[in-house]
């Protein structure tokens, strides 16, 4: 059953100078929320305003945790969006990547997530072959919107105007540190689960 979204203004950027963006935005938020697609959410502006809202009204003023959470859903939303089926954008899908940031498969000893986004960076992808053993192979990925695939160009850098997800992990990496990273993802799971 979809419900009609409610309409509250909330605060957004300085650019939504008239107000009717917020409401826009607000919409959105209250239509992912309700129906769990995302399909709506088009633009890195409409990810960043529908993080906003997800992240805005934190109870506690926490800047290094709120900003983390913001970094984090911005990255897994736009990673969705850029190189994932349509059908996994959707709140269920951002759950899924959330909880895959919290596993770490053997024989790897290091978060899933790290390696989703290293194929957007190298091209490459891991393959775990048995319990003991894993291998780098071609990674997969293709653009959803420009068809760039990242093993066929050796990897996209940060700045590449196709890899504003990766762009966002790295400010992730480069703010939180890996156990705390895990925290951050366990937080965020349980606001999408307030919210829902």
């Amino acid at each position: 059953m979809i419900a009609t979204p409610t309409i509250t203004p909330v605060y957004l950027p300085e650019e939504n100078i008239n107000g009717i963006d917020q409401v826009i935005d607000r919409i959105k938020f209250d239509t992912a929320m309700n129906t769990g697609s995302l399909t709506h959410i088009e633009t890195n502006a409409d990810i960043l305003a529908f993080v906003d809202c997800l992240v805005g009204e934190a109870l506690v003023p926490d800047f290094f945790w709120v900003n983390s959470e913001r970094l984090l859903y911005t990255a897994l939303i736009a990673l969705l969006r850029d190189w994932f089926p349509k059908s996994d954008y959707s709140m269920d899908g951002l759950v899924y990547l959330l909880e895959l940031m919290l596993s770490k498969p053997s024989p790897l000893d290091c978060p899933v997530g790290n390696f989703i986004f290293h194929q957007i960076e190298t091209g490459m992808r891991v393959v775990i072959l048995d319990d003991l053993t894993w291998e780098y192979q071609p990674s997969l990925f293709k653009h959803n919107k420009s068809g760039i695939r990242p093993a066929d160009a050796g990897g996209l850098h940060p700045d590449h105007e196709d890899a504003f997800a990766l762009r966002n992990w790295n400010q992730v990496k480069a703010v939180v540190a890996g156990e705390t990273r895990n925290s951050v993802a366990l937080s965020s799971l349980v606001r999408i689960n307030n919210k829902s």
